[in-house]
């Protein structure tokens, strides 16, 4: 049935081991260290060598480089497919870690908020000077926050705005 949990699900729901604890113990019998990324400060350039919906479908975020190297934690250190993809896509050898559900996916969303961060700023500098806004449609979690951001800013400065499909769904919001 849907209600089954795997067994990390068990022992961590039941307080068994904690999070942490159950990632190192998994790295030392897999071979590989482990990493915390909640304390880390990742530089946007890094966390942007691999692609937001690549991060999300395999739990993956980049936390480090060197000149031939990028340091990657992720949750399944033996998806070789994804190491591989990164090794080209990159062009520098992977270094993998494994580390906590809860961390790879805080990084996720701080890397989703910095962008959204970003396209605020440039929303503020690019429309002071415009005559109005024009809202398409469009779909995808980082594109509906950046067109109610972009409502948003027509609202408070009071500039004339057309929502076309999506963007006039999201105007009511």
């Amino acid at each position: 049935a849907d209600d089954k949990k795997t067994v990390e699900e068990t022992v961590l729901a039941e307080g068994l081991i904690d999070e942490t604890a159950l990632y190192t113990a998994a790295g030392e019998a897999l071979g590989v260290p482990f990493t915390t990324l909640k304390d880390k400060e990742i530089p946007g350039e890094i966390l942007d060598l691999i692609p937001p919906a690549l991060a999300d479908a395999h739990m993956v975020v980049a936390f480090a480089k060197s000149d031939t190297a990028v340091s990657i934690a992720m949750l399944d250190p033996d998806d070789i497919q994804t190491i591989e993809f990164l090794r080209r896509k990159i062009g520098k050898t992977p270094t993998v870690y494994i580390s906590t559900p809860t961390d790879i996916k805080e990084t996720i969303r701080k890397m989703r908020h910095a962008d959204i961060e970003e396209d605020i700023e440039n929303i503020e500098i690019n429309q002071k000077d415009c005559d109005g806004i024009l809202v398409p449609g469009g779909f995808g979690s980082r594109g509906i926050e950046g067109k109610i951001t972009a409502i948003k800013f027509a609202r408070e400065n009071k500039k004339p705005f057309l929502g076309i499909c999506l963007g006039m769904q999201l105007a009511a919001v």
